[in-house]
């Protein structure tokens, strides 16, 4: 029963070392999207890729020629090197553009041949950034509140590019609210105005009352930007 048992241990952990460079294989290719590429079929001079369109990112060409001449495979400016029968190659490379990228064999006369094609790539150019970034924003900003020299914000963090900063002077005194070097004009009790500030990402950026003495009695803060 022992010798049994010591067997199959020994059979799972050579299943386990086996398994083990297919998960890192895996964990390395991360968010890339992979296309299989056969040169020589269906036949001599043609390409067979196992996907026709990829997002846009990076894509890993696995490619192998499956023919009997020498083969390459070149796509948006970066090739493999010439691959003999049987040979194969991966090509990482970076498409950037939602359009037709065009590939080919480099072999004199194979293009010709008929060894070349289009992929598409598909997918929004904006990154998600981009989107973030022009996703408006508005803080309202109260003065005199909780007292007369505070401001109150409904927001403290906000993310980067526009905000738009809604100030009313709930105080008894006129007050004014400045931040990145823009602000608005003096109001008096009751009175507001919109201030539309553009805020960079990962900055943190102080706000005052300019008027003389109100920032120094407490009417200040610093805004976080993400």
């Amino acid at each position: 029963m022992r010798v049994r048992i010591c067997a199959i241990a020994v059979l799972v952990a050579a299943l386990l070392v086996t398994a083990a460079p297919a998960v890192a294989l895996h964990s390395s290719a991360g968010t890339a999207t992979v296309v299989r590429v056969t040169a020589g079929k269906p036949s001599e001079f043609r390409f067979t890729l196992s996907r026709k369109s990829v997002p846009l990112g990076t894509v890993k060409f696995v490619v192998t020629n499956r023919g009997k001449l020498p083969h390459d495979f070149k796509i948006a400016g970066k090739k493999t090197k010439l691959l003999s029968p049987g040979g194969s190659q991966t090509l990482a490379v970076k498409l950037t553009k939602a359009h037709g990228y065009g590939y080919l064999c480099t072999v004199a006369g194979h293009a010709a041949a008929g060894m070349r094609g289009t992929l598409r790539v598909v997918g929004s150019t904006k990154s998600a950034a981009g989107i973030h970034a022009a996703k408006k924003t508005t803080d309202v900003v109260t003065a005199g509140k909780p007292s007369e020299f505070r401001f109150t914000l409904s927001k403290k963090t906000v993310p980067y590019g526009t905000v738009t900063f809604r100030v009313t002077n709930k105080g008894t005194l006129p007050h004014d609210f400045k931040i990145a070097g823009k602000k608005t004009k003096l109001l008096s009790p009751g009175q507001s105005q919109t201030l539309k500030v553009t805020l960079k990402k990962g900055k943190k950026y102080p706000y005052l009352c300019t008027v003389t003495g109100h920032a120094a009695a407490g009417m200040k803060g610093t805004l976080k930007v993400t």
